[in-house]
């Protein structure tokens, strides 16, 4: 009974480990280990055989194979294969690790078509684009995934202006990154809302904290930064209903 149970909980895990990966339909009576995950087990003859005789051609579609099993190996990719065109098919291959992988590409390996491309499939991709390939139109490709945000330290400093600060707190940048002269009252609030946490109060320039900001701020806070960092003031009964109303 006990072999039985062991037997079913090792299916169970086989079932979810196939969800994420076909590879892992390999049958236990057949597989007792997970060695059929690398490459096949060669054989050798050391008295007889050199290593550089049996040992794999290291071409594109070798390191294609290698990073799609392990992509955290891309960082000993030879610097010949850094290529603008093994950079798409790593995008193609494995759009989900490609926010990783771009960092080990040189300036050269982009275009501006690559670059939307990249852009497209993860917001992150553009701290590693080179700053000449970068614009409010590639920013507004950006797709920014859950618990990240748009990256706008990346930005170089001659393209940073009302439009792109403000596409970037819409999509969960920090007001701390927005330059000082840039902090108007429309940007604070949005950075505010998106953050959903009162911290962003912190950046916002002292001439713009005004009643209305400080009534935002609670409406889109927390209780602990109610209770520990907000003015007494703002904390009333009666700013209960402000709050209420103001989150509508």
């Amino acid at each position: 009974r006990s072999s039985d149970l062991k037997q079913d909980e090792a299916n169970q895990w086989q079932e979810r480990a196939i969800s994420e990966s076909d590879v892992f339909t390999a049958s236990y009576e057949t597989h007792c280990c997970t060695a059929f995950l690398r490459q096949n087990t060669i054989c050798v003859d050391w008295e007889t055989l050199n290593l550089n005789d049996i040992k794999p051609v290291q071409d594109e579609a070798w390191w294609l194979a290698l990073l799609k099993s392990d992509h955290t190996l891309a960082h000993r990719l030879p610097k010949e294969m850094r290529t603008h065109d093994f950079l798409s098919a790593l995008l193609e291959q494995q759009a989900k690790d490609i926010a990783h992988l771009v960092s080990f590409f040189p300036p050269d390996s982009f275009t501006p078509t690559l670059a939307i491309q990249l852009v497209q499939e993860n917001g992150s991709c553009l701290e590693h684009i080179p700053h000449e390939l970068h614009s409010l139109e590639l920013y507004q490709q950006a797709k920014i995934h859950k618990d990240s945000h748009f990256p706008l330290s990346c930005v170089p400093k001659s393209l940073l202006n009302d439009a792109v600060c403000q596409l970037a707190v819409e999509r969960g940048a920090s007001l701390e990154d927005v330059p000082q002269s840039l902090r108007t009252e429309r940007i604070c609030r949005q950075a505010i809302v998106t953050s959903q946490y009162g911290y962003q109060i912190n950046y916002v320039p002292a001439e713009l904290q005004t009643e209305d900001m400080w009534t935002l701020t609670v409406a889109y806070s927390d209780n602990w930064f109610i209770a520990n960092k907000t003015p007494s003031r703002y904390t009333t009964p009666e700013r209960s209903e402000e709050r209420r109303v103001g989150k509508e």
